[in-house]
């Protein structure tokens, strides 16, 4: 069942935008949830300096992993030229064996706290969005336009993955490790870069979302096997139904990649055009299955 464009959709994708065109910005109040620190860093189990840190960019978030649990919550209400201490039991999974499990006495001393802080949703606003934009109005109109599309797309996905779910169920497969590993691999390379984007180390970032690199690593596998019979199961289709673009539509989406990004250097002539032509051609059986679940689901009603 499609969702619908309410008034409280509306005002979460005002927020939405708002939000991202947020800025970080230095502030003398006290650090909360979600916020950034630079904070020194300082910490010693049995008179060992077991970390030592200097202007480190700290993302406050409740229950976060980041340096060890509970530093999050211990640092929360600090300001710029405060230092806190406090005493932690460190994980079991502390890089130096020795020290795992033992408590570790804390130094934190905060050099800077940064406030996010939301735009004016007013005229100047809007014409940086887009000069299109003459009023209020109609950002709200173009929203609820965006949030229809949104649905359909959103309903169009769930349709796709019930689809392929059972497809998969009824399916049998051939798949080598190697396989997997690579494309898992690849999976793990791709949110390395993402995070790198923000400054922030690999495992920094399986600290604050609470995962071991073994535990990521798993799931990762387990995504990686999904992805791969989702791929070969739509390559059998396309052969089956023999699913193949017009040229005048390869021709029409490559003028279209080559303008997004002429900035950069593009791959060969003939590997682009490839490329196009594999995303048509599975985009027309993704299509093909959704148009006929919606027809079984019509007729099914019409019964």
């Amino acid at each position: 069942k499609k969702d619908k464009a309410t008034k409280a959709r509306l005002e979460e994708a005002k927020s939405r935008i708002l939000e991202s065109r947020a800025t970080w910005e230095t502030s003398n109040k006290k650090l909360d949830f979600p916020g950034f620190a630079k904070l020194n860093i300082v910490a010693k189990s049995e008179e060992n300096i077991i970390l030592e840190e200097k202007e480190f960019d700290f993302y406050a978030v409740e229950n976060s992993n980041l340096i060890a649990p509970g530093v999050s919550e211990n640092i929360k209400g600090i300001k710029k030229g405060e230092t806190k201490n406090f005493t932690l039991t460190l994980p079991l999974d502390w890089k130096e064996e020795e020290f795992q499990g033992k408590n570790a006495k804390f130094e934190i001393e905060c050099i800077s706290v940064q406030e996010k802080v939301l735009p004016k949703l007013d005229k100047k606003f809007l014409k940086d969005l887009n000069p299109d934009i003459k009023s209020v109005k109609d950002f709200e109109s173009q929203i609820k336009d965006e949030i229809s599309a949104e649905n359909e797309y959103k309903f169009n996905m769930e349709v796709e993955t019930e689809i392929l779910e059972n497809l998969l169920k009824k399916s049998k497969f051939e798949i080598s490790e190697i396989q997997i590993q690579r494309s898992a691999d690849q999976i793990i390379d791709e949110r390395v870069r993402s995070v790198s984007q923000y400054n922030m180390k690999f495992e920094d970032y399986l600290k604050a979302i609470n995962k071991t690199s073994e535990d990521f690593y798993k799931e990762t596998l387990e995504t990686a096997e999904q992805e791969i019979k989702r791929f070969l199961v739509i390559e059998e289709i396309i052969k089956l139904e023999k699913f193949e673009p017009k040229e005048k539509e390869i021709d029409s989406e490559i003028e279209m990649i080559k303008e997004q990004y002429k900035d950069q250097k593009l791959a060969d002539d003939e590997t682009l055009k490839n490329y196009v032509k594999n995303n048509l051609r599975r985009r027309m059986c993704i299509d093909y299955l959704i148009n006929s679940s919606k027809k079984t689901s019509t007729n099914r009603k019409k019964k």
